[in-house]
């Protein structure tokens, strides 16, 4: 992490010595946030810890059963996030 942090702040000490603005885009918030999650140790250990209870072990593709329990739990997070953009965009 810190050697990130000291790529980006030598980057934008860069940008400010040339006298331009680093834009917003070239952040990509969602690349990032995306990535995050992706790395997130707690939700990977919560959803192995999780679905394990559901998965039958005699089963021919045990690995068949957890991608099937995550697309329905992304789906349903999607859903539901989903509603609450939607809600608050309405009462905005």
């Amino acid at each position: 992490r810190s050697a990130l942090a000291v790529w980006r702040t030598r980057r934008e000490r860069a940008a400010e010595a040339a006298g331009e603005e680093l834009p917003a885009e070239r952040e990509r918030p969602f690349r990032r946030a995306f990535v995050i999650s992706l790395f997130n140790p707690k939700a990977i250990l919560f959803f192995i810890a999780f679905f394990v209870q559901f998965v039958d072990p005699a089963y021919a593709h045990p690995a068949l059963s957890f991608v099937v329990l995550g697309f329905f739990a992304q789906l349903a997070s999607a859903l539901y996030l989903s509603v609450l953009i939607f809600t608050g965009t309405r009462l905005a």
